[in-house]
């Protein structure tokens, strides 16, 4: 029953997003014949592409199974349409790097889709969105420049974050294996270790574990509505808000919760820091705030000069989206990839052989724990 309610959901929609497109795209077709039609590399066409989601029944950041078939089609490099837009995917190692490193500067330009989606409220002065140019610079160099809190050198300045989180990890992965007699699920543990730790780097280190649960909850159900928004938008890219408003709906509803609760980091920081101000006195007020640099520490200061344009500071829209920026993208990339270390340690006896040896080699008689300094001498 549910498989024909989606069969005539997904129908529908079809027979809409064409229909619109007959009804409206011949005025926009005939000035298009007057300018030279660059050539793309080759691909599915967007029915053939939605096919492919319907055949493999997979959420649109699950693209590998797709991938795959369309690459042994279509070649390495292929032209990908999401609604109307079109999108060159590489799927292919070196010719990425060729394009993303070599040729950076050239497909330096940002996706228009994702402003599309997010509500204009929501700024789109960030790393992901800005165009490439000066505001993306100025952006960027406060993330990983000198200054940036993702600088290598002032990286070291957080141990006292990683040393809590990993405390907390740890405890946690003690309690599981009890529970579990022995069976231990790392994924959750993970996730909440990574989404705290980018969290306090973000918002400061004084932060408590129930407001970080708090957020935590709340981007699970933002990386599940928003797969739903962008498949979505792929279906019935010109009207998705409206055959798709149960998703829409549900996606604001969201995101206002998201607001609401960033919204009140952004507004504590800067009393904290008005406060500061007024009272002239940091030692008196290092008790009750940060000892670390934040990355929000670094927005409210942030000016922002494009050209003959100068904007003094962000405002709140801004520094909300950059901040959601910095904790929400880096989550599931570094928690898949902290999935594969353990899913080798535990399959492969050679690799827990080599993390021992090197282990016994710095680690002193008695000691509990590796020291961060230690891993400089432990290449593996």
């Amino acid at each position: 029953m549910q498989t024909d309610t989606i069969f005539i959901t997904i129908s529908i929609s079809l027979l809409v997003y064409f229909t619109y497109n007959l009804l409206f795209s011949s005025s926009s077709s005939s000035k298009s014949t007057t300018k030279t039609k660059l050539k793309l590399p080759p691909g599915p066409s967007t029915f053939g592409l939605i096919a492919n989601f319907i055949w493999h029944r997979k959420s649109i950041s699950e693209l590998g199974p797709i991938v795959s078939s369309l690459r042994n089609k279509y070649g390495p490099i292929m032209t990908v349409y999401l609604g109307s837009q079109p999108n060159v995917l590489i799927a292919d190692n070196n010719l990425a790097y060729q394009a993303l490193v070599k040729k950076g500067a050239v497909f330096g330009g940002r996706p228009e889709g994702m402003k599309k989606i997010f509500p204009s409220r929501f700024s789109h002065k960030t790393v992901a969105l800005s165009s490439y140019g000066g505001i993306w610079r100025v952006l960027r160099r406060n993330l990983v420049g000198t200054e940036g809190v993702l600088y290598p050198p002032r990286i070291k300045s957080y141990s006292h974050i990683r040393k809590r989180v990993l405390d907390n990890l740890v405890a946690q992965l003690i309690r599981d294996s009890k529970d579990g007699q022995g069976h231990v699920y790392v994924r959750e543990p993970f996730r909440h270790a990574i989404i705290s730790f980018l969290f306090l780097l973000c918002f400061g280190d004084n932060i408590d574990e129930n407001k970080i649960q708090e957020f935590e909850a709340t981007q699970k159900r933002f990386t599940v509505v928003s797969t739903r928004v962008i498949k979505a938008y792929v279906i019935a890219q010109k009207l998705w808000k409206t055959v798709f408003k149960s998703v829409w709906n549900e996606f604001e509803d969201v995101l206002k919760s998201i607001e609401i609760l960033i919204g009140s980091f952004i507004q504590a920081r800067k009393k904290m820091k008005q406060k500061n101000e007024v009272g002239n006195n940091i030692e008196s007020s290092s008790s009750s705030s940060s000892s670390a640099l934040s990355y929000i520490d670094t927005l409210l200061e942030l000016d922002v000069q494009d050209g003959n344009d100068k904007v003094n500071s962000l405002d709140e829209a801004d520094i909300l989206s950059l901040c959601l920026e910095f904790v929400n993208p880096g989550t599931d990339s570094i928690l898949t990839a902290l999935q594969w270390v353990m899913a080798n340690v535990v399959k492969y006896s050679g690799v827990q052989a080599n993390i021992f040896s090197e282990m016994n080699q710095v680690v002193e008689q008695g000691q509990e724990w590796i020291k961060e300094n230690d891993l400089q001498k432990m290449p593996y």
